[in-house]
């Protein structure tokens, strides 16, 4: 078991997962005091959920893991989430190559779709 954590660009979200290294979903509960002007969860929270759960996946899922950069994260949004909303992203690791990753995942709020991510990342070379 390995223990990954994260959060929103404020840090007034922050999540800790504990998966095995084939990980397959990530929670929140959207406490983020920085909402958006219609009182739901800002868009750059959901993109950073999204981010760093397609990252993850990704990386953990080769051994070891690999060490990847963002090189492009699409999201399309089809629902809102409420402050306290439980939050989920569902991710499908499409082909992690020599060079290039990608990723796409389900983001939902309460058992519903509120979002659809896919990234590409960077396989880079070993610090």
């Amino acid at each position: 078991m390995i223990t990954h954590t994260g959060g929103c660009h404020c840090g007034r979200v922050r999540f800790e997962v504990v998966a095995p290294a084939r990980i397959t979903g990530y929670s929140v509960n959207a406490r983020c005091l920085d909402d958006n002007a219609r009182g739901t969860v800002h868009g750059g929270i959901l993109a950073t959920l999204a981010d760093v759960a397609l990252g993850y996946a990704t990386a953990f899922s080769s051994t070891p893991p690999a060490n990847l950069v963002t090189a492009d994260l699409a999201l399309d949004f089809a629902g809102t989430a409420a402050i306290g909303d439980w939050l989920e992203a569902h991710v499908d690791v499409q082909k992690r190559g020599s060079r290039l990753a990608f990723a796409n995942c389900y983001i939902t709020a309460n058992e519903q779709r509120i979002a659809r991510a896919s990234a590409v990342f960077l396989v880079a070379s070993s610090p």
